[in-house]
């Protein structure tokens, strides 16, 4: 039926047709007869409207901007306008001689269009269309207009200095010359006639000897040049003492008081120097001849950047000094000496012929801690002859023993306290701490000569073992039938039937492997039985 229709109105003056683009379009009389009777009822509805509003139905305000106005100079140019009600934006284009620029879409608010991409004697038109709610209204096309560059200037000077260098007038001047010039970045630089110097770049000149860099340019010129350095030095009226004349000295600008020679004809001989000392390279002071110095006066020393655990010493016999290892008497010594940190020293107590290495805990109980003794899981084999148990022996970062000797070395001057940490198979930790701790010498065997002021939850199993010398499976000290040593696989201050109620030496046991004195025991804390998962011992000066 459309196709019908759509033919139809083709067609209306009646007949068949075919109608292009629209292939097979026979309109019949039944279509046409349809077409007159929707045409019959258009015309009764206008007359309905026309009689309903008493005249005829008016034509639709045309919607476009209103009051136009269009100004424009050689660089710019500005449309302006009145906005209509109902206006929901707009679309501006600028027409050029190569066509139209692209579209630009405007606010609802916009009440002007301003453009610089125009030419002095090009000719540019300006489209505005205002958008209502149902489309666009009708197109504002402005004038033709052309820009053109000034052409007169009024005669009043106010300077204008342009970043070219050049003093313009006035600002009309400056903008004819931007809107004719080829340089597209001429700009004001400031208000005023140009500084001679303006917008030169000096580069410091280079100076040869006896030469120096002028503090202000010469006249006529824009950039300070090099001049000789005595032309302007301003010289000091001398009055030389008695002894003393004025003279000229090379290199110099100002003459200088200076002696009269008193050793002209001096017969000078070449000094003997003992160790340490060499011959000078000039006359001292107030003598004529060179002498013995210091062979480490004008030693020019490096500067040194002693890595940590170093030192920087002065070394006899040399001029300058060294980065050595740092030493101390003991752990108390170092924390004393502001080492905060838990880990390696070197130590070297009263009376030990070579500094030696051990870990020291300066954060348990305010620090200080020489550490003599560590088992743990990292295991190791503990069960050694005497020398062993003298030297120590282990891993510093893991289990390890100090030595009795060290030991013994670091209480030699009196007594130490001792901190026993102790931990089960299960995690449970405790201490034991003791006042009063000392060892004697290798003569006795490093007995135990002090164990006193026990305080603490793991318990004191140390007081058994007091006076007894140290045994190891080569050197059986416990004075009983049993061999200590060999029977609780460690060695220790072992006494009598009992051995020890402690065998921080023992052999590392895991909890599979529990039996009686066999492991490594703190007997008030768990027995002898269970053995510990780990256990440190560590001393310190009390006094320090």
């Amino acid at each position: 039926m459309k196709l019908l229709v759509l033919c139809a109105i083709l067609v209306y003056s009646g007949g068949l047709v075919k109608a292009d683009g629209l292939t097979g379009c026979e309109v019949t009389e039944a279509a046409i007869a349809e077409l007159e009777e929707l045409k019959t009822l258009v015309d009764q509805l206008t007359t309905l409207v026309e009689t309903i509003i008493g005249g005829p139905i008016p034509e639709p305000e045309p919607f476009v901007i209103i009051d136009p106005v269009l100004t424009f100079t050689w660089k710019e140019a500005k449309l302006t306008w009145t906005p209509p009600d109902g206006v929901i934006g707009y679309t501006a284009t600028l027409t050029t001689p190569e066509g139209d620029q692209p579209l630009v879409r405007l606010s609802p608010f916009a009440e002007s269009f301003t453009t610089t991409d125009i030419t002095v004697g090009e000719e540019y038109t300006i489209k505005i269309i205002p958008i209502k709610g149902d489309g666009p209204g009708e197109t504002f096309i402005s004038e033709v207009f052309v820009p053109v560059c000034p052409m007169i200037c009024t005669f009043d000077f106010r300077p204008q200095c342009g970043t070219d260098g050049i003093t313009y007038s006035n600002p009309c001047a400056l903008e004819i010359a931007q809107c004719e010039g080829s340089d597209e970045s001429l700009e004001l630089a400031y208000e005023g006639p140009c500084d001679p110097c303006f917008n030169v770049q000096c580069t410091p000149p280079e100076c040869s000897d006896g030469f120096v860099v002028g503090s202000t340019p010469p006249p006529g010129e824009c950039c300070v040049v090099c001049v000789d350095e005595c032309s302007v030095t301003v010289c000091p009226t001398l009055q030389c003492q008695p002894g003393f004349v004025e003279t000229d000295i090379e290199g110099e600008c100002c003459p200088e008081c200076v002696v009269e020679d008193p050793c002209f004809n001096v017969q000078c001989t070449p000094p003997q120097c003992p160790d340490g000392f060499v011959v000078g390279s000039t006359p001292p002071p107030g003598e004529c001849c060179v002498g013995c110095v210091d062979e480490c006066a004008g030693t020019v020393c490096p500067t040194l950047q002693c890595q940590p655990g170093f030192v920087e010493t002065n070394i006899e016999g040399e001029c300058c000094p060294e980065c050595v290892v740092e030493v101390f008497a003991d752990c108390s010594a170092a924390l004393t000496s502001g080492k905060i940190t838990s880990g390696k020293y070197m130590l070297q107590p009263a009376g030990a012929p070579a500094p030696f290495e051990a870990v020291c805990d300066m954060v348990t109980d305010g620090g200080g801690w020489t550490v003599i003794l560590v088992r743990d899981s990292t295991g190791g084999n503990f069960y050694r002859d005497m020398a062993d148990y003298v030297a120590g022996f282990g891993d510093l970062d893991g289990s390890h023993w100090l030595g009795l000797e060290n030991l013994y070395l670091l209480n030699k001057q009196g007594n130490v306290e001792m901190l026993v940490q102790v931990t089960d198979q299960s995690g449970v930790s405790d201490v034991a701490t003791y006042r009063n701790f000392r060892i004697n010498n290798a003569d006795t065997d490093y007995t135990l000569e002090t164990v006193s002021g026990f305080r603490g939850g793991a318990g004191n199993a140390l007081f058994y073992n007091k006076g007894a010398p140290f045994s190891a499976r080569d050197m059986d000290n416990d004075g009983s039938v049993r061999n200590c040593a060999e029977e609780l696989v460690g060695g220790w201050w072992y006494k009598g039937g009992m051995c020890s109620r402690s065998n921080p030496l023992g052999e590392y046991r895991t909890r599979t492997e529990f039996e009686v004195e066999k492991g490594i025991f703190w007997a008030p804390f768990r027995g002898k039985k269970h053995s510990l998962s780990n256990i440190s011992m560590k001393i310190r000066d009390p006094t320090a």
